[in-house]
């Protein structure tokens, strides 16, 4: 027979953090998400660059993401130009059962 033993737990939230009762209280959702570390790092990455906290990040790349998406369905293209307006990367896969890239 299995014995079970409560053991108390103290959990700190780090100076500056935010919870997600402060979330609620400025009216946001809160989501917990599942994240790799390398997709942690990239995020931490992009906060430390930008000065933005990495709700912020997440927040923005969703808002690009759709603004991309909306442009890619409205038969635009996406991606990155050089200075002479030349194509330099096109961004594409946004629908998870778009044909692979040669």
């Amino acid at each position: 027979m299995a014995t079970t033993i409560q053991v108390p737990v103290t959990l700190t939230v780090p100076t500056g953090s935010r919870t997600t009762a402060d979330a609620r209280n400025e009216g946001h959702d809160s989501l917990l998400l599942g994240l790799s570390e390398e997709m942690n790092s990239r995020i931490e990455d992009l906060a430390m660059r930008t000065g933005y906290d990495k709700a912020e990040v997440i927040n923005l790349a969703v808002a690009l993401f759709k603004a991309s998406l909306d442009a890619v369905e409205d038969g635009k293209r996406v991606g990155i130009v050089e200075d002479d307006r030349e194509m330099q990367t096109e961004f594409l896969g946004f629908h998870r059962n778009d044909p692979p890239v040669e």
